[in-house]
């Protein structure tokens, strides 16, 4: 079985028993959170993928950081260790979130700035957005410094907004560009 269908039948049995217990959104952001932490933290990939390092030792391990998890996140990543495929942790959170939206109708919004946003501005903005498109919306917050100021709000690769400082710039030169040369034209 490849990794690829791997992911796939873990992320679809793990979905369908959160459905089934109604822990969809529980299950969906303790995953995420692991996953960010498995894939940011080097240390913690090699001490629960080295197959030198003991079954016991990867256990505690992973007992460590899951110490607080829902029971169906604890069974899931128990068994990816014992089968040997923790490597798939990537895949499947990307997987389950997939099917989580799905089933959600969840629609996530890329918000650039030139800062972080604050959670009550993130807060603001999604409850706007639910309000006007009647759908779930997940924002996320992208800092993108060459905006110099602003925000847009992308969805997919279209732009709901784009009220940055950088556009703004950008829109002002044109304009007086197409004055200038209409200027020295006539």
């Amino acid at each position: 079985m490849s990794e690829e269908h791997a992911a796939a039948v873990y992320a679809n049995a793990l979905f369908a028993a959160a459905r089934d217990t109604r822990q969809v959104g529980r299950v969906r952001q303790e995953f995420y959170d692991f996953a960010q932490v498995f894939t940011a933290m080097p240390e913690l990939r090699h001490a629960l993928l080295d197959p030198q390092i003991a079954r016991e030792t990867k256990q505690a391990v992973l007992t460590g950081v899951i110490e607080d998890a829902s029971p169906l996140l604890d069974n899931v990543l128990r068994l990816l260790l014992e089968k040997g495929r923790m490597v798939l942790v990537p895949d499947i959170a990307v997987r389950y979130e997939q099917l989580a939206e799905r089933a959600a109708d969840l629609v996530e919004v890329r918000v650039k700035s030139a800062v972080p946003l604050p959670a009550a501005t993130q807060d603001e903005l999604r409850a706007r957005l639910e309000k006007m498109t009647g759908r779930d919306i997940r924002v996320i917050d992208c800092v993108d410094p060459a905006i110099i100021g602003g925000l847009s709000m992308h969805v997919g690769d279209a732009i709901l907004v784009d009220a940055s400082v950088q556009t703004r710039i950008e829109q002002l030169r044109d304009r007086l560009s197409g004055a200038s040369t209409k200027g020295a034209s006539q």
